[in-house]
C-alpha cells in the first residue's frame, strides 16, 4: 500500500499520476460554475430548486464526456479536442445557445437553458478558459455530476414499493 501511494503521489512531476489530476482538476468549466451558482442562487432565495441536470442533458454530457475521453486517450482518433478551436466548434456553440434560449423560453427546464446559455455567453465574450469550446462546456467535474445524475435516477426508479401481504 505505501508503495502505492509512493508511485502514485510520488514527488515524480510528470510521471506521478498526482500531477495529471491535479492539471485536470485544476479550472472548472463555464457550465459548472453557472449550474453550481444557479443552484446555490435558487437555495438562497429559498425557491423550490429544480434539478440543474435535466436527464436529457446529463445523458448528452455523460455521452460527450465519454467520447472525448475515449479520443484523447487514442482508442478513437476523431481528433475532436483540436476541433475545439476552429468554427465547427463556434457553430455547434451558436446553436447550443439558440437551444437553451428556447429552452429558457418555452422549455421546462429553465434554470439548464440559463447556465448553458449564460456559459457560452462567456466564452464568446471572454474565451475563458483555453479557448476551446470544450473546456466552456465540459470538464471531469461535470461529467461525474452527470453520471451520478443519472444514476441517481436510475436508483430512485428502479425502488419499488413494497407488495402488500
Amino acid at each position: 500500500m505505501l508503495v502505492a501511494c509512493l508511485v502514485v503521489a510520488g514527488p515524480w512531476g510528470g510521471l506521478s499520476a498526482v500531477y495529471w489530476l491535479g492539471l485536470v482538476f485544476q479550472l472548472p468549466s463555464l457550465l459548472l460554475v453557472t449550474c453550481c451558482a444557479l443552484s446555490v442562487g435558487s437555495r438562497v432565495r429559498g425557491n423550490r430548486v429544480e434539478r440543474i441536470l435535466p436527464a436529457g442533458a446529463a445523458a448528452l454530457w455523460v455521452a460527450a464526456g465519454s467520447v472525448l475521453y475515449l479520443d484523447s486517450s487514442g482508442l478513437l482518433t476523431l481528433g475532436l479536442y483540436p476541433q475545439g478551436f476552429g468554427l465547427g466548434a463556434a457553430m455547434a456553440a451558436f446553436l447550443l445557445s439558440l437551444a437553451a434560449v428556447w429552452f429558457i423560453v418555452r422549455g421546462p427546464h429553465r434554470q439548464a437553458g440559463w447556465a448553458v446559455l449564460l456559459s457560452l455567453t462567456l466564452y464568446a465574450l471572454l474565451r475563458l478558459p483555453s479557448g476551446n469550446v470544450w473546456d466552456a462546456l465540459l470538464d471531469p467535474l461535470l461529467w461525474l455530476w452527470a453520471i451520478f445524475s443519472l444514476l441517481a435516477r436510475a436508483c430512485s426508479s428502479a425502488v419499488v414499493a413494497p407488495v402488500p401481504s
